[in-house]
């Protein structure tokens, strides 16, 4: 079941489509309950990874960890750097090939998964070492384009809490759970916003110390704020959904 086909399923049970009746007539099928788990647990597991990139990479060169998540990618020992450029593709692709409710809800998706896998593409600036000369950049430093994609990625996700969040929301019968999950949508989009602010406020203030960690901080928390939109948004699905098989 495509997202398409899984939200098309959610508008007729909801008696916004012509195939209302038909939807509710049978019980889902042994095919049709599978595809629907698979969807559901893709949907889970790129909330996890998420969540988990943050910590795996704290842990993974723990007691000393990286002024901020964007220099692991320059980790000595290479490891880390595969996990924090592995994350961000899978994040990515998900993202571009997941497709919203709407068209709208689909461009910014997809764009904010081009902007994930180019914030691994085009890493922040370092000073060569003996064992980064030998790993040439598709992408200058220079150029100053890994701020320009961490933060495209930021806002996208914040456009779609915000503004297409709603969209599905009008299928919740519900007017209380509806208006619920609204003001979480708000609150995660506004967080959204506030990241790549505040960081690029430390950055041009110059008032952080050398080894501080606050940069590392509010990305993780960037990073976990999308990773609670994407579980709350998976169980407003559900319960679209359940609402309509009941």
């Amino acid at each position: 079941m495509t997202p398409e086909l899984a939200l098309g399923e959610l508008v007729a049970a909801s008696g916004h489509g012509a195939d209302r009746g038909s939807f509710r007539e049978g019980a889902p099928s042994p095919f049709g309950n599978s595809i629907n788990h698979t969807y559901f647990v893709l949907r889970r597991w790129v909330a996890i990874l998420a969540i988990l990139l943050p910590i795996t990479l704290w842990l993974g060169t723990a007691p000393t960890p990286q002024p901020s998540m964007s220099e692991y990618y320059h980790n000595p020992g290479g490891w880390m750097r595969d996990v924090f450029v592995g994350a961000l593709w899978a994040v990515g692709f998900v993202l571009h090939f997941y497709k919203g409710y709407t068209r709208a809800e689909s461009i910014a998706l997809t764009i904010a998964g081009f902007c994930a896998v180019m914030v691994a593409m085009a890493p922040m600036a370092w000073v060569p070492t003996h064992w980064d000369c030998a790993n040439p950049r598709l992408i200058p430093a220079s150029w100053g384009l890994h701020a320009v994609f961490a933060g495209t990625l930021f806002v996208m996700i914040a456009y779609v809490c915000i503004f297409r969040s709603g969209d599905t929301l009008q299928l919740l019968d519900d007017l209380k759970v509806r208006a619920a999950f609204q003001r979480v949508y708000y609150v995660l989009g506004t967080l959204m916003v506030a990241v790549p602010l505040s960081e690029l406020a430390i950055w041009y203030s110059g008032g952080m110390q050398k080894g501080s960690l606050i940069i590392f901080a509010i990305e993780a928390a960037g990073i976990w704020v999308f990773g609670t939109f994407w579980l709350v948004k998976s169980r407003e699905i559900a319960r679209i959904q359940a609402q309509g098989a009941g």
